[in-house]
């Protein structure tokens, strides 16, 4: 039974990593493109969502045995992403950016926010599985 859970922690691993590697390759070349025309790079979405594959190759041995322990991970991680959240918010809010000459449109935004929200989920995983 533990064998079976070992291989597929080791095959999603796997998964999460190759995802990772294309999805943060594509993300680079495109934001680097986009800065050098000194447009905003939309794609930053794309590289926030490689780094969330990477992270959770990471996340796949203490997260697949589904165990108390990957379940606690999970709900304090959630708990702490739902803060994050409205930190994220509140800054957008409080902040324009006017004063160094960088507005965001709402799209813009809706981006930032999407990228702080894929990021943080696995990073604060990362964080309970090395405290629990």
């Amino acid at each position: 039974m533990t064998k079976k859970r070992s291989t597929e922690a080791q095959t999603n691993r796997f998964i999460y990593v190759f995802s990772g590697i294309i999805c943060t390759a594509i993300a680079i070349y495109t934001i680097s493109s986009d800065v050098m025309a000194g447009r905003y790079p939309h794609s930053i979405m794309l590289l926030a969502l490689g780094l969330n594959q990477l992270m959770f190759a990471y996340l796949a041995p203490h997260l697949f045995p589904k165990d108390e322990r990957s379940k606690t991970i999970i709900y304090k991680a959630m708990f702490i992403n739902y803060f994050v959240l409205f930190a994220t918010i509140l800054v957008l809010i409080s902040f324009n950016f006017s004063f160094i000459g960088f507005v965001l449109t709402s799209f813009q935004t809706v981006i930032v926010i999407g990228s702080v929200i894929t990021i943080s989920l696995p990073i604060t995983m990362i964080i309970y599985a090395k405290i629990i």
